[in-house]
Formats: C-alpha cells, structure tokens, sequence
C-alpha cells in the first residue's frame, strides 16, 4: 500500500512541479501591462519591467488581441492583491464591439459582461 502511494505521488511531482516555478511571483497589484500572445497564453510585465508568461487551463473564448479590459482576480474571491497570480486564478477580459458596425458598434463594459478564463501557472519569460 505504502509503495502504490509512493508511486503515485512520483507520477503527478512532475505535473505539480509544472504548475508553480519555485521564486516566482507576479502579484496582483505589480501587473503594469498586458500582452495577448494568443488564446492560451498572455505575457504580463510588472512595474520593475520584469516578463512572465501566464498559461491559461484551457482556451479562451475570444481571447485575442483585441480582448479588451483585461483584469486578474482571485480564485473565488479569497487573498488580497498582495498574493501572486497563480492557478485558479481568474482572467477577466471582455469583448470589443464589432467593428464592420462602424462607430455604432457597442463594446460591452463591467465585470459582470466580462469573459472568464482560468489560470493553470505563471512562468518567467526569458529577456
């Protein structure tokens, strides 16, 4: 019992490990800009000019580069913006208007017309 326990745990550290890169941390309130890399993934940079690179769990609807209103927030609400962004985490972004509308074209704000996509890890991008 105690051996099939043992390899179990070997089999997922490699997927764990994956998940969280031991030193990094992105809080929430040092993100200073955003970059849309495609609907997987997203490059943010903080205050000090540093890179990292957020993977996204699954693909997001619609999210490219005209997503709009992009804003991170805690899974479920809990922690403070002191804490890093990490799995679980939420990435808020919303939709722009059709633009073959012209100026009439409505881009829907707030954070209850928001997309939704959840955050699987945070890792550095190389310089």
């Amino acid at each position: 019992m105690r051996n099939a326990a043992m390899a179990v745990i070997l089999a997922i550290s490699p997927s764990i490990a994956a998940a969280q890169t031991p030193g990094i941390c992105l809080p929430l309130n040092r993100v200073y800009s955003t970059k849309v890399l495609d609907n997987n993934t997203l490059l943010a940079t903080d205050y000090q000019h540093r890179q990292y690179t957020i993977h996204m769990a699954q693909k997001c609807v619609a999210l490219d580069q005209f997503a709009q209103n992009l804003s991170f927030r805690r899974a479920n609400g809990i922690g403070s913006e002191y804490q890093c962004i990490g799995r679980g985490d939420l990435l808020g972004y919303s939709l722009p208007g059709d633009p073959s509308m012209g100026p009439g074209s409505i881009t829907v704000h707030g954070a209850q017309k928001q997309m939704q996509c959840t955050i699987d890890f945070v890792s550095p991008t190389a310089p």
